[in-house]
């Protein structure tokens, strides 16, 4: 069951119980117990190679989060690779787990995301991708003169995009 309240200063209160009343069906989506098996082997230390661009966000965030608990192991997870989502949860992996202010870092990342083709990915990918930047930029430094520049450059042409949600 689950509780809430309701009311406030000088208005009329009330708790809530809500319940559900069925079969409980819980487990795997229907006819899908083998992305089920496989998200929970990625977090029980499950390796992550060739997941982190799974068609299922789910598969994709599991991986990430076990590449995030490699990267800060100390271990190495490569950013090379040619299939755009992965590169791009690699960068946010890299980004969410690095120290603070690593230029070194940052201009890597930066290149890796810039060589990405933006107009190749769809609405999902291109909300990853600005995510991804977003990140490198908070937790590794301000990008240089040059890397906004090169950013700006390829930005601007593209913005808005007609597309809410990238917007």
């Amino acid at each position: 069951a689950m509780y809430f309240s309701t009311g406030g200063r000088r208005t009329r209160s009330a708790l809530y119980r809500v319940s559900f009343k069925g079969e409980n069906k819980g487990g795997a989506p229907a006819g899908k117990p083998e992305l089920l098996d496989l998200r929970r082997g990625l977090e029980a230390g499950g390796e992550p190679a060739g997941l982190l661009a799974h068609e299922d966000w789910r598969i994709r965030h599991a991986a990430r989060t076990a590449v995030e608990q490699k990267l800060l192991a100390g271990g190495k997870v490569a950013l090379e690779g040619d299939d755009r989502l992965g590169v791009i949860e690699a960068v946010i992996a890299w980004a969410r787990c690095s120290g603070k202010g690593s230029p070194e870092l940052r201009k890597e990342l930066l290149g890796h995301l810039q060589r990405l083709d933006l107009d190749a990915l769809d609405s999902s990918g291109k909300i990853s991708w600005l995510r991804a930047l977003g990140l490198v930029c908070m937790r590794l430094g301000e990008p240089t003169d040059a890397e906004r520049a090169a950013l700006a450059k390829r930005l601007e042409p593209r913005f808005p995009s007609g597309d809410e949600q990238v917007d």
